[in-house]
């Protein structure tokens, strides 16, 4: 979308001076400029006093998404929450949608889809790479943590909280619950495969393949003799985890292989699952 709105903005520009603008590779924005040309948001022409010069413009189409995309009062909302305003881009499929008092007795068909916009270039590469510009200057400004915050609402329903963002659990009906919401340990697996999409897009944009859907499913089975405590050779956690991926892409197998390995070896949750990592606890009355 950055390279997107370059184009827009400088109504023709040549390729070089587009890669040096949103700081990519020579490679890396041709392979974006052919996705966006394929989409009709993008056209190449030669200017009649030098035929070898490749400018590259804006069609009537990408204007139109541009100038939606910087109304304010429209958002980005996923298909698979109920309640959209509470929803977060995790997945492939997204709609635009207006106001959230307008949203609520919009219908769905009325709604502007971007399935056939959907692409790794969404990605703000341009400030990541300036993050890590700056930390490999500044190494002890990397350093931070996170921090979540668990209230029990009575049952098996809690209420977590981090930074500015809540979500809430319960248990399945067999285990005492409501099942109102996700299990805790569905909460895992959805951290794991969030972790691994961002990972997945990200390493695609660094090496300019594009994927126009994307979708991780994690597995893992259980037994229930753990947690119940009947069997006290029967861990309570999963025995192992699993996750399965789709993508629509016209990358080749060996892309696809490097970009999994890429995606494994920087998922922070990746490794906080495979690797140990050490647990405290401390109780304290109130």
């Amino acid at each position: 979308m950055t390279m997107l709105r370059s184009v827009v903005r400088e109504g023709a520009v040549r390729m070089s001076d587009l890669a040096a603008s949103v700081k990519l590779p020579q490679s890396s924005a041709t392979n974006v400029a052919d996705r966006l040309c394929a989409r009709d948001l993008v056209e190449r022409k030669r200017p009649e006093t030098n035929r070898r010069t490749v400018l590259l413009s804006a069609t009537r189409k990408a204007r139109r998404l541009i100038k939606k995309s910087r109304q304010s009062n429209w958002r980005c909302a996923t298909n698979w929450s109920p309640d959209w305003r509470r929803s977060r881009q995790s997945c492939c499929k997204i709609y635009l949608v207006s106001s959230p008092k307008v949203a609520r007795h919009q219908n769905r068909r009325n709604a502007m889809t971007t399935d056939s916009l959907l692409s790794c270039t969404t990605l703000d590469i341009e400030t990541m790479q300036n993050t890590k510009a700056h930390l490999q200057e500044n190494p002890n400004d990397a350093k931070g943590s996170f921090s979540s915050t668990t209230k029990w609402l009575g049952g098996a329903q809690a209420k977590t909280t981090a930074r500015s963002f809540t979500i809430k659990t319960d248990e399945p009906t067999p285990l005492g619950g409501k099942d109102e919401n996700i299990d805790p340990m569905e909460l895992l697996l959805a951290a794991l495969g969030s972790c691994l999409t961002i990972g997945w897009v990200t390493h695609a944009n660094l090496r300019g393949v594009d994927f126009s859907d994307l979708e991780i499913t994690v597995n893992a089975p259980f037994d229930l003799r753990g947690y119940l405590e009947i069997d006290k050779d029967v861990r309570p956690g999963f025995g192992e985890l699993s996750y399965d991926i789709k993508v629509k892409t016209d990358a080749s197998d060996e892309q696809l292989n490097e970009i999994q390995m890429a995606a494994e070896l920087g998922s922070p949750m990746f490794d906080n699952i495979k690797n140990m990592t050490p647990v405290s606890g401390y109780v304290a009355k109130t």
